[in-house]
C-alpha cells in the first residue's frame, strides 16, 4: 500500500508498520490484510483518536497481535514531523518492551528505537538534488 513503511523486527518476530497520510482505518485494514487480527471496535477506537488532533499515534495491531502501527498525520519532512515520528516510535518500542516482558532491558529497548529510526531515516530523509561543491584546497 501507498505510504506504508514495513518495518521487519525479525528477533523478536514484529513488524512495525509506519503510516502517513493515510486514514487510519485504511492503514489498519492493510494490516488486516497482513494477517493482523484487529475487531471493528478497535479500528473504531483508533479512528477516533485520530480525529482528536493529534499529529500521530502508535498503536497495537490487535488484541492477540504484537505487530505495532505508528500512524502519521503528514510524511515526515520537516524538523517537527520528524520529531512526532520519533516521538511515535518511543511508544511503538514501550509497548514491544511490555509485550515481550523487557521493560527492565534498557539497552535493547535502546538497540530497537536505534533500529527503527534507522530505517525510517533511509526511507524518510531524502537525498540532495545537486551534489555538493567540493571544498577550494587551502593554499600555503
Amino acid at each position: 500500500m501507498k505510504n506504508i513503511l514495513e518495518i521487519n523486527l525479525a528477533i523478536y518476530r514484529v513488524h512495525v508498520l509506519v503510516a502517513w497520510e493515510v486514514d487510519i482505518r485504511d492503514a489498519l485494514k492493510y494490516a488486516k490484510k497482513l494477517g493482523c487480527d484487529i475487531t471493528e471496535e478497535e479500528m473504531n477506537a483508533a479512528k477516533k483518536e485520530t480525529e482528536e488532533r493529534i499529529s500521530g499515534l502508535a498503536v497495537r495491531l490487535g488484541e492477540r497481535n504484537t505487530d505495532l502501527l505508528v500512524w502519521l498525520k503528514e510524511k515526515p519532512v520537516a524538523l517537527k514531523s520528524h520529531g512526532t515520528l520519533w516521538h511515535e516510535l518511543h511508544h511503538a518500542v514501550y509497548m514491544l518492551a511490555e509485550d515481550r516482558s523487557m521493560q527492565k532491558e534498557m539497552e535493547a529497548q535502546a538497540y530497537i528505537y536505534e533500529y527503527l529510526t534507522l530505517e525510517c531515516c533511509k526511507y524518510f530523509w531524502t537525498k540532495p538534488k545537486k551534489p555538493l561543491k567540493k571544498r577550494s584546497k587551502r593554499v600555503k
